[in-house]
């Protein structure tokens, strides 16, 4: 199997975190994105990784040396412009088996399956059925609405259509970011540019081919905006932080987290009360005390992620302060530091 990436995104809504990183890059708990992404479809062990660059490509090449560890990586590059979900696999197609499942990604995602096996399951109802492409999907409210559905008759798996508007008899699935495609995908492909749902898959359900939903049970949360980011941060490590008598410590997502944490943060993890603590350990001498200090004076500072070789003068609440950042009397609670 070959698993994809799509890391070539402008990731404009999330400035000014992605003046400093492409969007992949970004630390979320003191983790690159993309890692998270990847934990995710490592659990197929593919063969190979392909990823595809265009905003900042430089920005991604500690990223790419830490999955070179994992897997045999490939880089595609797409310089003049961002091309798309679609756009990508064409561009990249000499770097693809056409004989094997591909299983792509968004390189940006934080899912966390409650329940594991989700991508066994998916690329066994993937194969199965000879489908021209599964997507990983889940309930939300905001699909359909907020975010473009995926749309299915009640009781079926077959895709009939995507975006906001309500398709007649049908209802809408939130789709993750996650698919599995086949071969035949690249008869649907445009050249150039192009999205691979509303023109690939699209054009394949056109001409008879069938689109397959798989629903999961998962921990998902949109990073696309500093207050969404924020949000996910905060969410996620209350997750990971569950305390034992919870029903969110029995879930897999729990588990996972977790190991995420433990293999790639470099930090430490401390539950002070309410405040959740992930300190990198190039700071955490300095830092820890201050917040010991902070919280033994009665305060709760809710989440505090702070990244490496931040300079950290002062505790506030619900804070995030990525990489090279400075934290001071005048940050404002519930906050992202940039450098």
């Amino acid at each position: 199997m070959t698993a994809f990436l799509l890391a070539a995104g402008l990731g404009t809504r999330l400035r000014p975190l992605t003046l400093h990183w492409p969007k992949p890059a970004i630390p979320f708990l003191n983790v690159p994105l993309i890692e998270w992404s990847w934990a995710l479809l490592q659990q197929q062990n593919p063969e190979r990784l392909i990823v595809n660059r265009h905003y900042l490509p430089e920005g991604l090449n500690p990223c790419l040396a830490r999955l070179g560890q994992d897997v045999e990586v490939h880089v595609s590059d797409e310089v003049a412009a961002p091309l798309g979900s679609g756009g990508a696999i064409w561009n990249a197609q000499h770097l693809i088996d056409a004989d094997q499942t591909l299983l792509i990604a968004n390189a940006d995602e934080v899912i966390l399956p409650l329940r594991s096996g989700a991508l066994d399951r998916l690329i066994q109802r993937h194969e199965a059925s000879d489908a021209l492409a599964t997507l990983l999907v889940m309930r939300h409210p905001l699909a359909g609405t907020h975010f473009g559905g995926v749309w299915v008759e009640p009781g079926s798996f077959a895709i009939e259509g995507f975006g906001r508007q309500k398709l007649e008899g049908c209802e809408p699935w939130h789709y993750v970011g996650v698919i599995a495609v086949n071969s035949h995908i690249f008869n649907y492909l445009p050249d150039g540019e192009s999205n691979l749902l509303y023109d690939a898959v699209m054009r394949g359900l056109h001409a008879d081919e069938h689109a397959l939903i798989h629903p999961e049970a998962l921990f998902w949360r949109e990073t696309g905006d500093p207050e969404s980011f924020l949000n996910a941060s905060i969410d996620t490590l209350d997750l990971i932080c569950a305390s034992e008598n919870s029903e969110a410590h029995t879930t897999d997502a729990c588990a996972w987290g977790r190991e995420v944490l433990r293999r790639h943060s470099q930090s430490y993890l401390w539950q002070f009360g309410e405040s959740r603590c992930l300190i990198h350990e190039s700071v955490g001498d300095v830092v820890r005390p201050q917040i010991l200090t902070a919280i033994d004076s009665g305060r709760s500072l809710g989440l505090q992620v702070i990244g490496a070789h931040v300079k950290y003068d002062e505790p506030v609440r619900d804070l995030i302060a990525l990489p090279g950042s400075h934290v001071t009397n005048l940050t404002s609670p519930r906050s992202i530091t940039v450098p």
